[in-house]
């Protein structure tokens, strides 16, 4: 394995990491029933769609 194939995948573990944290805060939130879903999607940077997927999981 080379150094590049190493950070390569580092980099995209580490933003798939991202991603499944600003999920998880997501669906906490959507649980919560505190915020609607437009302010769910501001403040994670997720998709309207990305969050009723969370909601219908």
């Amino acid at each position: 394995m080379t150094e590049s194939t190493w950070t390569a995948g580092m980099m995209e573990g580490e933003k798939k990491g991202i991603e499944k944290g600003r999920k998880s805060v997501a669906l906490n939130l959507l649980q919560s029933g505190v915020l609607d879903v437009e302010k769910i999607a501001e403040m994670t940077g997720l998709t309207l769609e990305e969050i009723q997927g969370l909601r219908a999981e």
